[in-house]
């Protein structure tokens, strides 16, 4: 009777382990893959350094900041506290980003500028639209070649020559004609003839976000020759 029943046991044992293999495995879970979080916004206390550092300004330098740097340069430009030098530090920057939101603030700039304003900043922003061939940047520098100021006519001029566009050339050699300061007509004169030189049949195209080199610098630049 033990021996029937211990028969009957293995055979039922025997039953449900094929039962069991013979269902096929279930699939492992999936793993959640997790989504690639933005990078933080740029920090507005580095920015600030990177202002303060020797050196050209890069996309690269910015990017690595975080993101928004255009919109936090802009920040900077607006806060009374921060000192002239660094904020015309930051309009090279903000050039240097070459985005929408940066060439937009810089011709709002100019567009608005009073005749009062401060015009180490504006000459800087003059430098910035003009490097970048902003479609805008002819419109927006035409009426600074008639301020009072040479330094301000000049840097309007240099700003137009670097657009490469016909339509700069026009207005250069139209101030060239009303144009009385002897050093700021020759200056006017060189630079025509260098956009005629350059300028190709087709107008180029617009510098692409992000830009490779920041605007020249205005320090530095040799007085003497004009």
């Amino acid at each position: 009777m033990r021996w029937l029943l211990f028969s009957v046991l293995m055979v039922t044992a025997a039953t449900s382990t094929r039962r069991v293999r013979a269902e096929p495995p279930s699939p492992p879970s999936p793993v959640p893959t997790r989504a690639k979080s933005p990078p933080p916004p740029a920090d507005q206390v580095k920015l600030l350094e990177l202002l303060a550092s020797p050196g050209l300004i890069t996309p690269a330098k910015l990017e690595a900041l975080g993101r928004d740097a255009d919109l936090a340069l802009i920040d900077i430009l607006r806060d009374a506290a921060v000192e002239r030098a660094l904020k015309a530090r930051a309009i090279d920057a903000l050039a240097a980003t070459g985005s929408p939101v940066a060439r937009d603030h810089l011709v709002r700039m100019i567009a608005t500028a009073p005749r009062e304003a401060d015009l180490v900043l504006l000459r800087r922003a003059f430098l910035g639209i003009g490097w970048l061939r902003d479609g805008r940047a002819v419109q927006m520098l035409a009426p600074w070649l008639d301020h009072a100021e040479p330094e301000v006519r000049l840097d309007a001029a240099v700003a137009l020559n670097l657009t490469r566009r016909v339509d700069a050339l026009e207005a250069l050699a139209a101030r060239r004609k009303r144009e009385k300061n002897k050093l700021v007509a020759g200056k006017l004169e060189r630079l025509i003839h260098d956009l005629e030189q350059a300028l190709p049949a087709q107008p180029p195209p617009p510098r692409q976000h992000p830009r490779v080199q920041p605007p020249p610098p205005m320090e530095g630049r040799d007085r003497t020759r004009l």
